[in-house]
Formats: structure tokens, sequence, C-alpha cells
């Protein structure tokens, strides 16, 4: 299965006021169509809820499921789990628009669009604040069941074991230091 641009766009002149829900099922080919290999599987729910009122439609994704990933310390394949919400405002028919380009205010989620738009695409939003919803170190510990590799980790702990030796470059070094002072 291949992603599609297209399977996030949302034709919002074709939905009256009110509230409109819509379930998004995304993978690995997600993460491809970015270019990002770090992400090695995926499966992904991302709910949107419309609520429309007028010129204004205010979009709610709610992201959950899994990401595999490799861990950053023993490079085993680890599934992490992922729970993202974001917001975004969309404003129609704006005096906002200027000469018929769209204007982001990036103090807010706030997009602007122009009065020949008839549909807006979530595939950014959604990428964006799925890798956010990443940990900043991801590693085995976060996870219950912790599948890290240890024959990995028994040879970081032999290189690190064996490197308890000083080079002298760096004694000299720290003589010429402790001199200066």
């Amino acid at each position: 299965m291949s992603f599609k641009i297209e399977n996030l766009s949302v034709d919002f002149v074709k939905l009256t006021d009110g509230h409109h829900e819509f379930d998004y099922n995304l993978d690995k080919t997600f993460f491809e169509h970015f270019g990002n290999h770090d992400i090695l599987d995926a499966n992904l729910l991302v709910e949107l809820d419309i609520e429309k009122h007028g010129n204004v439609i205010v979009a709610d994704l709610f992201t959950s499921g899994t990401m595999n990933i490799t861990c950053d310390r023993c490079l085993a394949e680890i599934g992490l789990p992922i729970e993202a919400e974001f917001k975004i405002i969309y404003h129609l028919n704006s005096e906002h628009t200027l000469e018929n380009e769209v204007v982001n205010d990036l103090n807010s989620d706030v997009i602007y669009l122009k009065p020949q738009d008839y549909s807006f695409n979530l595939t950014q939003a959604v990428y964006e604040s799925t890798l956010i919803a990443l940990p900043m170190v991801k590693n085995c510990d976060d996870l219950i069941d912790k599948p890290c590799d240890q024959l990995m980790l028994d040879k970081i702990d032999g290189i690190n074991q064996g490197s308890t030796q000083l080079d002298p470059r760096w004694e000299k070094l720290k003589n010429i230091l402790n001199n200066e002072e």
C-alpha cells in the first residue's frame, strides 16, 4: 500500500455547518512519503474532528498507535506507543489573504485560506505532530517488555571498560593547562 497525499485532504466546501468526524489509518508508507526512513513501521489511527461554523473551521487531530523505530542504545527494533493531539483553525475568505497567497500566522495555529480554495490538506500537520510525540531519547527503558539486544549492550560495556586508560597526549595537555594557572 502506498500513501497518497490526497488521502488526508478535506473538501470543506462539501461540509455543512456543524460537527464532522473522519478516521485515517497510516502505516510506514506515510513516513516514506517524507523520506523518513527512521520509522521502520507504523500502525497509526488519526481521528479528525471538524467543527465548521461559517468562515471558521476548527480541526482537532488525535493520533494514536505504535511506531517501530531503532533503539538509540542497543539498535534493536522497538515499538513505541504514540499519542498526539494537534489543533488547527482554518479561516475562510479572510481579509488576511494577501494577493492570492496563503498567510500562515506563526504565533498561532491559524491558517488563512484563499477565497478560491475548496479543500485543505492535513498531511504536514499529522507528520509533524506525530514526530513531536516521539521521545528525544528512544530506548527500551520506556517499554514494559524491554527487548534490548543484550549482545550489543555487552559489546558497549566491553568497549567502555577497555577505555579506562588515558591517552598520554591528554596528560601533557593537562600539564600545560595546570602550568598556566
